[in-house]
């Protein structure tokens, strides 16, 4: 048996995301039974907005089709969604972990935040002989939040600080700026404790800005130790929180609650304190060879994804339509460092693919579209679509595929709120770590839809260029079309053979049809007209209809015998208004422009008419 486990989460921090599923790597190469799949909803900072369509990838997570459930979010998941999805896999009987947020039923794994503020706090105070605190709070929804400033204010109380206040909420660095003003404004107090890095960041950049020195005027520090704490001076004293260990004990925690079926309590991941400048600590020293490290993978994947912008991004651009698309996207994964991909298109998406408007949700089926790389499998792609073949959504991979590894992530494929497919990655790949994956995503999706508007684009210009060279009830040219296509035609053929065929081809009584039958009934004459002309003549012929109920025929050989024969047929073995044609025609050898030859078959056709009744075919030469 392999147990299934699906990892919900909405991502919004890369190094926090990557650091989580590296963890579960960890773990899961412990167990040769346990399938992950990470639905990712790759969705932008929106504080307590969420982005429209972000979550629709996690409608392809049928919970009854796993065997455990995580889920890890920020406040642009709602709680209630979060708590709605694991009553529901508790309804089933399927155990989840809530990664740094408690929800019922549900075992919660990360960081002591209440724990990690309070040990914050007595540093400073006991190390650093700080009485006045400010703090700069997150945002009020968030359960982090929340437990980090009762931790700030317990140990302020715990230690005798009576005059400790909050003076801001918010995560990013515009709310740390906002607590540094409001620490000038109203006397700087001995330390600016901040929520969080990107917040310290903020306040340090306003202190700097406006001559505060750090740690001198003013302490300052922060919480996560993930990149904002140490990228500019003064670093910033900080609790690094272990994102690898929390995604190690969490992939651990959901295996022995599948397997082993034990209650587990809350498992807490200790965040470490992590000295600098910003507190008047000496800066720990850091193992140079992780610098050295992080600055190699992030400098090959900005050159990795410049050479995609420059070299791949215009060959997507140039293709003509998704087959060619595809077939190009395939050849170059490898160059995004991706060892294998799979993009499956919405089936909806590509029924719907000229007004897909209203596909803001997946279907049932998804389309094998990209299988990379191409060698690696036996299985060949149609060559009318490029697909590989279908699958129910909720399979998410065709069995072979699944067979790669134990780990996957499902990403979506999204231009606004359209649905257009997922892309899956059995690794965890390097450009994901400082976010290069998510604009490589973002490149996919602008090729898809560029390509769409392209292949749309170019068959209404042909319907407009039908319409404006062609009649709309017999499909044959009109006199736009003579213009563009009849004297090419004409004299094409008159060099390749040395002589060109031209008829004029008239209906007779066309007046008494109209006026006894109705125009109905004459425009049904005149579409007879033509079917009998179209299946007389050579396949090449041009065909125009010159008038009401004139036509023009430019042959590369004689009509007569034809149009007689067809006509003839059409007459007795239809009911039909048509009555008769009057044909003439002309055989052209020397330089003679088209609308004289015209104009001479013309004058046979007359001649023709008013030599009969009307109740047979007559042909004039």
């Amino acid at each position: 048996m392999t147990y299934k486990v699906a990892f919900l989460t909405f991502d919004w921090n890369y190094m926090m995301m990557t650091g989580l599923l590296k963890g579960i790597r960890t773990r899961l190469g412990r167990e040769k039974d346990v399938r992950f799949y990470v639905f990712n909803a790759l969705a932008r900072y929106l504080d307590e907005q969420i982005e429209e369509g972000a979550l629709e990838i996690f409608n392809l997570c049928h919970l009854q089709d796993y065997d455990g459930i995580l889920l890890q979010g920020n406040s642009s998941w709602p709680v209630a969604q979060r708590q709605r999805i694991v009553d529901a896999a508790y309804a089933l009987g399927i155990p989840a972990v809530s990664v740094n947020y408690p929800l019922d039923h549900a075992v919660y794994v990360g960081t002591d935040n209440y724990g990690a503020m309070f040990e914050m706090v007595k540093h400073v105070i006991q190390v650093h002989h700080a009485r006045r605190l400010y703090y700069a709070s997150g945002l009020q929804s968030s359960y982090e939040s929340q437990q980090r400033e009762l931790g700030f204010l317990d140990a302020c109380r715990q230690y005798g600080i009576e005059d400790a206040m909050v003076v801001s909420h918010g995560w990013q660095e515009q709310d740390g700026a906002k607590a540094a003003a409001f620490c000038l404004a109203n006397g700087l107090p001995d330390a600016l404790i901040c929520a969080n890095d990107s917040a310290a960041r903020g306040a340090a950049d306003w202190f700097a800005a406006h001559g505060i020195r750090i740690p001198q005027d003013i302490l300052l520090t922060g919480i996560d130790g993930q990149n904002a704490s140490d990228e500019k001076f003064p670093q910033i004293t900080t609790m690094f929180r272990d994102y690898e260990k929390i995604g190690e004990q969490a992939a651990g925690a959901i295996i022995s609650l599948m397997k082993e079926k034990k209650k587990i309590s809350s498992v807490y991941v200790p965040a470490r304190l992590v000295l600098h400048d910003s507190c008047g600590c000496n800066s720990e020293q850091e193992d140079p060879s992780y610098l050295v490290n992080a600055y190699g993978v992030l400098m090959r994947e900005a050159h990795r994804f410049l050479r995609i912008q420059s070299h791949d991004l215009p060959a997507l651009s140039a293709a003509a339509n998704l087959v060619e698309l595809l077939k190009e996207l395939e050849k170059e994964v490898s160059h995004a460092g991706l060892n294998h991909l799979a993009l499956l298109l919405d089936q909806s998406y590509l029924e719907n693919y000229e007004n897909p408007d209203n596909c803001r949700h997946y279907s049932h089926t998804l389309n094998l579209m990209v299988w990379a790389p191409a060698d690696d499998h036996t299985v060949e792609a149609d060559s009318v679509y490029h697909c590989y073949g279908q699958v129910e959504s909720s399979q998410i991979l065709p069995e072979e595929m699944l067979q790669l590894s134990n780990f996957y992530l499902v990403l979506p494929l999204r231009s606004n709120r359209l649905a257009i497919g997922i892309v899956v990655l059995p690794e965890i790949p390097e450009m994901m770590e400082y976010g290069f994956l998510a604009m490589y995503l973002s490149m996919i999706e602008n090729a898809l839809e560029n390509v769409r508007r392209k292949v749309v684009m170019t068959k209404h210009n042909q319907l407009l260029d039908d319409l404006y060279l062609h009649d709309s009830l017999t499909g044959f040219f009109n006199r736009f079309g003579l213009e563009k296509y009849g004297s090419m035609h004409y004299k094409e053929v008159l060099a390749k053979y040395g002589r060109v065929y031209v008829a004029f081809i008239d209906i007779d009584h066309m007046k008494q049809i109209n006026d006894t039958y109705g125009h109905k009934a004459g425009d049904e004459a005149i579409s007879t007209a033509s079917r009998i002309i179209r299946l007389a003549v050579d396949r090449d012929a041009f065909l125009m209809r010159y008038g009401g109920d004139e036509f023009v025929a430019v042959c590369q050989a004689p009509v007569k015998e034809a149009i007689e024969k067809v006509c003839a047929s059409v007459l007795k073995k239809e009911k039909t208004r048509l009555n008769g044609l009057s044909v003439g025609e002309v055989c052209i050898d020397d330089a003679v422009p088209l609308d004289q030859a015209i104009a001479r078959a013309d004058d046979y056709m007359y001649q023709t008419k008013h030599s009969h009744d009307g109740m047979v075919v007559n042909v004039a030469r």
